[in-house]
């Protein structure tokens, strides 16, 4: 990806105004909490610059906690969102597929938080498989990660859930998950290019002025220029990612929330 699309989120968004499950839940962290408690975890790796991975790390002590990010401007912006600060955790900024593979047998945990999407296909199996020699023996990788296993969202089915919701941050997080993320025109793209959807819906809401302001407020969530690598069937995407870890445990949000039940979060170890 080019350094424009790394940075995307620099001047688009507002990390105040991202809400659950664009980051994590209180039940989500205290399910990673568990999960660590099982292990003795003195070194974790962050994948991104998530500030309640972070604050969770300073809370179970962990000596040596390290961030990759490739946006210091994300990173800046986010860690203003933190709990504790000052905590002496190591950022390096640049590509996972870069840096990850400088380790080896080092991290007791690694952490992410919705970022296979952030990675082209292409480069999937190889990083993966560089997280995967980052554990150490009996370390865990614990991943949330947006699968949609269950399929796509029809655009006439979303416009009509839609139709008469209120313009309110609760409201378009969802509106911008559902469209963006879980909509039929990400099925048949095989990836989000934001600005692509932008124009298809413009055409599909054209006279609809609830619709298009909705669609106007999603730009504080969803950067205008982001890009996504999702929808490609889940099953397929699984079998690869099963090839490199064994997966130990897969939690499933018992919401009725449409798109938090296409969220997933994996516990595994190396093979």
């Amino acid at each position: 990806m080019a350094g424009a699309e790394l940075d995307k989120w620099k001047f688009h968004i507002d990390w105040w105004s991202m809400l659950p499950p664009g980051r994590p839940t209180q039940k989500e962290l205290s399910f990673i909490r568990e999960c660590a408690h099982s292990l003795d975890v003195s070194s974790a790796l962050i994948m991104g610059s998530t500030p309640e991975y972070r604050d969770l790390c300073h809370e179970l002590g962990i000596a040596e906690v390290l961030v990759i990010d490739h946006s210091r401007s994300f990173h800046h912006h986010v860690s203003q969102q933190r709990v504790y600060h000052g905590t002496g955790e190591q950022v390096l900024f640049g590509r996972w597929q870069d840096l990850i593979p400088k380790f080896h047998d080092r991290f007791d945990l690694v952490l992410g938080d919705l970022v296979s999407g952030n990675v082209p296909y292409g480069e999937r199996r190889a990083l993966y498989a560089s997280v995967c020699r980052s554990l150490t023996e009996e370390g865990l990788f614990i991943e949330k990660i947006l699968t949609n296993r269950f399929g796509y969202q029809t655009l006439s089915c979303l416009m009509a859930r839609y139709s008469d919701a209120p313009i309110n941050l609760d409201s378009v997080n969802r509106f911008a998950n559902d469209f963006f993320f879980s909509s039929e025109l990400v099925e048949k793209a095989h990836m989000v290019n934001v600005a692509d959807i932008v124009q298809q819906l413009r055409k599909h809401f054209q006279g609809n002025v609830r619709l298009n302001r909705l669609l106007d407020a999603s730009s504080k969530v969803v950067p205008p220029s982001g890009v996504w690598y999702y929808g490609r069937p889940w099953v397929e995407m699984e079998k690869e990612y099963r090839k490199i870890f064994r997966v130990r445990n897969i939690r499933k949000d018992a919401s009725t929330d449409s798109f938090l039940q296409r969220i997933e979060i994996f516990v595994s170890n190396s093979r």
